[in-house]
């Protein structure tokens, strides 16, 4: 009887262990988890903030684009009005310009590179 009772006792503190092991590998399990998702909403947000920038970039590379080709117009197509599809492809711009773009141009606003060569 002594030897089943130690038996029993052995198997019990097996299964003991085995639930401790158990209990610790869920708690190791929730704090990779929590770290896993903090991350992933830091690398949300960045990508956020990267989508953004890249939509600002492509916006002004698209207005460096037209600037350039508005400017090389006059010299390949000197009789073209350039006043209509520069309404058409550039954006309106403000009526009221900056106090920076008066001050660098001696108040006559900020001028393009083309709109000095534009036949009116």
């Amino acid at each position: 009887m002594k030897k089943e009772v130690y038996i029993c006792k052995v198997e019990v503190n097996a299964m003991t262990k085995q639930v401790k092991n158990s209990d610790n590998s869920q708690e190791i399990a929730s704090s990779a988890l929590k770290v896993a998702n903090k991350e992933k909403g830091q690398l949300n947000a960045l990508v956020g903030e990267l989508i953004a920038k890249v939509a600002s970039l492509r916006q002004q590379l698209s207005g460096v684009a037209y600037n350039e080709v508005f400017r090389m117009m006059p010299e390949l197509h000197p009789r073209v009005d350039l006043a209509s599809v520069k309404e058409e492809f550039l954006p309106a711009e403000s009526s009221t310009p900056t106090d920076d773009a008066e001050s660098s141009n001696d108040g006559k606003g900020q001028a393009q590179p083309w709109q000095d060569k534009v036949a009116t």
